[in-house]
């Protein structure tokens, strides 16, 4: 949720069994803020809390009291109809991202093939929002990935240049931690859904 009062955004998660979730209480408190106008906007991204939110008075009282609410997704479920505005996105297949698969191995996904469908990745849209307040962002997602693999994931003093390194971590979908420092770092910084700053 973006406040109301200044250009910050509010997330509200917890770490739950390696995705990030939002616990119905801490859910509560947001929409709570949110029907009495404490924000100016609600972005709704990778969940559907219109269907699985228990109470659903709340949920409607919150989504009037935002001025605006975006749905990103890939479907017009019951959180898209009460949205504002629906923003279609990129299905997984058409996306660029990267995941902690495991204790010593960094995934990096690739698009498998180009959009089908006039649609964005979720991503690209957060960067053009960033953007739109004047922040330093990146043109585009894939350019975001890029420097961060180049700033968090890349091993100091590596024998090969970062584009040869960038590279190969295409070629095999990813690349093994080389230390826990290297892992450690990439999952301080590790772009998640809820969690974009």
């Amino acid at each position: 949720m973006v406040e109301a009062e200044g250009n910050t955004i509010d997330t509200y998660g917890t770490r739950q069994d390696s995705a990030d979730c939002l616990v119905p209480a801490s859910l509560e408190l947001l929409l709570e803020k949110a029907s009495f106008r404490g924000y100016a906007a609600g972005i709704f991204w990778g969940a559907n809390p219109a269907y699985t939110f228990p109470k659903e008075p709340l949920w409607k009282k919150a989504m009037a009291g935002l001025p605006e609410s975006f749905r990103i997704g890939m479907y017009e479920d019951e959180t898209a109809l009460d949205c504002s505005w629906r923003l279609p996105e990129h299905h997984w297949l058409e996306s660029w991202g990267d995941f902690d698969s495991g204790r010593d191995f960094i995934s990096l996904r690739q698009p498998t093939v180009g959009a089908l469908h006039d649609t964005r990745q979720g991503e690209d849209l957060l960067l053009s929002w960033l953007r739109g307040i004047d922040a330093q962002t990146p043109q585009n997602y894939f350019e975001y990935l890029k420097a961060r693999w180049r700033s968090h994931v890349y091993p100091a003093g590596s024998p090969v240049d970062f584009d040869t390194y960038w590279n190969a971590a295409l070629h095999d979908g990813g690349v093994e931690a080389m230390s826990n420092r290297n892992s450690e770092r990439f999952r301080e910084h590790q772009y998640t859904r809820s969690s974009m700053r």
